[in-house]
């Protein structure tokens, strides 16, 4: 029965004509996305407040990204934000969020990062490329595979992005 229930409130949420809403409706939205357990539905949702510039839900998208238990769902989450005003403090939670998630969001994180760069304090950008650094060591110390590569080259292209941003401002 639940299944269902998610599977028509993504097909009635999907159909919305997201031009119509007012704030009323996009405080409804972000209620259902602060409560589903529905990834599809979750995503779906985080795209929609990025494409209405719905600047009240980053906080709640930045907490979602943080759950423990979504860490192999954050990538469109990661994306939403792009086009989202963010606060300088969210720096360290979406630095965090590169050092332990899948490819896929460590790229659309490394668009975020850039972002922020420069509103964030230098004592957080210090600690965001202190930790990007550690986990640099951490890959070097593993496999030569394919996708640990990857990840380390993206990892070094961000401290180095990093550092080079940081030089001009």
């Amino acid at each position: 029965m639940k299944k269902n229930l998610q599977t028509e409130l993504y097909r009635v949420i999907k159909d919305i004509n997201i031009s119509l809403l007012d704030e009323h409706d996009k405080m409804d939205l972000l209620s259902v996305f602060k409560n589903t357990n529905n990834h599809a539905l979750r995503d779906l949702i985080a795209l929609y407040f990025e494409e209405l510039q719905f600047n009240e839900a980053s906080p709640y998208i930045i907490s979602k990204i943080n759950d423990p238990q979504l860490v192999n769902h954050t990538s469109t989450l990661v994306f939403s934000l792009k086009s989202l005003d963010l606060q300088p403090m969210f720096f360290i939670d979406i630095i965090r969020l590169f050092c332990r998630s899948k490819y896929s969001s460590q790229l659309s994180s490394v668009d975020v990062i850039e972002k922020l760069l420069p509103v964030v304090s230098a004592s957080d950008i210090r600690l965001g490329l202190s930790m990007l650094e550690d986990y640099r060591n951490e890959l070097l110390k593993g496999t030569e595979s394919p996708e640990n590569k990857a990840v380390l080259s993206l990892t070094e292209q961000t401290i180095s992005l990093i550092k080079k941003l940081i030089k001009e401002v």
